[in-house]
């Protein structure tokens, strides 16, 4: 309009900060430095004192022995400690009710962050697990990762790439992210162009783990291929060549609906191992257990289907069930 002049502002309304400040999450620098990642700056004065934060490991407990708020938003704090971390711990990070916000609000004492010394990045360690290839109108695109390992693994050592040639070259290779961020057995994480518009078209549950990816690979809204690759070496860790035809024979519009693994331990090239994700689910499950999944397991029984409840007409919404077979006996 212009302007409001004589009139309530058109961006008035109540925006008073009342959340408590949480660590997203953290990291290791190296044996002895830790590092606490915000998800809002904090008042650094409140965070000084070393008895505010403790790291906790198996049935005991510590201090660090010096806190450094790092400049110039304190998003960041440094922790340094008396005592190694020691690989093959997972450790947990709290703080204390008295570290505040810039608005006053305390931290949540509840409120915990994971970390370990990373392992080592290996073929198949980590997997893509589910690709929105063809967003609506200009939808972000976004792409799952899954970590089908036992290990603790940092992110920083991938590289995702949209490279279509043959030979691939990945020159369009870039990292997943920028700094230091584990992701843990069993842990999903999703890089996509805009974050914020995949929270408004489908549920996320933890928006710690759907990120901005900068450098988001470009992808074809038909078919494309996605290789996930060791920052070091170059190494593929895994690799998808999706194509429209991959979707529900019955889903006539495939737009806005991604399309899920769903099995992390059946290799990638595998077609029938990747489904539309369910209509129930609302076409994208981001960050957390895709809604077409199936794992093998042993059992005592001979025969086992999974899910037990099936209907291969409906749309989207369990019609694959794996079938599995136990026994000593060829």
């Amino acid at each position: 309009s212009g302007g409001t002049q004589g009139r309530i502002n058109s961006v008035h309304g109540d925006f008073r900060d009342e959340k408590p400040p949480e660590i997203e999450h953290a990291f290791l620098a190296d044996s002895v430095t830790l590092f606490a990642v915000m998800d809002e700056s904090i008042d650094s004065l409140s965070a000084l004192p070393v008895e505010r934060w403790r790291i906790l490991v198996s049935d005991s407990s510590f201090h660090p022995v010096r806190v450094i708020p790092v400049n110039p938003d304190f998003h960041l704090v440094r922790l340094e400690v008396g005592q190694a971390f020691q690989p093959g711990k997972i450790y947990r990070l709290m703080i204390n009710a008295q570290v505040r916000d810039c608005a006053g609000n305390q931290a949540d004492s509840a409120e915990t962050a994971q970390f370990a010394v990373a392992d080592t990045l290996a073929n198949n360690d980590l997997v893509i697990n589910e690709i929105l290839f063809d967003p609506e109108g200009y939808g972000s695109r976004y792409i799952e990762i899954y970590n089908r390992s036992e290990k603790v693994l940092d992110l920083s050592e991938l590289l995702i790439s949209g490279d279509e040639e043959q030979p691939p070259t990945f020159i369009d290779a870039e990292p997943v992210v920028l700094s230091p961020r584990l992701i843990f057995p069993g842990g999903y994480f999703t890089v996509a162009s805009d974050p914020a518009d995949v929270a408004k078209r489908y549920r996320v549950i933890d928006p710690k783990v759907v990120k901005k990816m900068e450098g988001f690979p470009g992808m074809g809204s038909d078919f494309g291929r996605i290789s996930l690759l060791n920052r070091a070496s170059l190494e593929v860790i895994d690799q998808v060549k999706y194509h429209q035809s991959m979707h529900h024979p019955l889903i006539t519009n495939p737009e806005a609906v991604a399309i899920e693994r769903s099995n992390p331990d059946i290799p990638s090239h595998y077609r029938e191992n990747w489904h539309s994700a369910a209509e129930t689910a609302g076409f994208g499950t981001p960050g957390y257990l895709n809604s077409q999944r199936y794992e093998n397991s042993s059992t005592s029984l001979h025969v086992t289907i999974s899910p037990e409840d099936f209907s291969p007409d409906t749309q989207g919404r369990n019609h694959v069930a794996g079938i599995i077979l136990n026994g000593h006996d060829p």
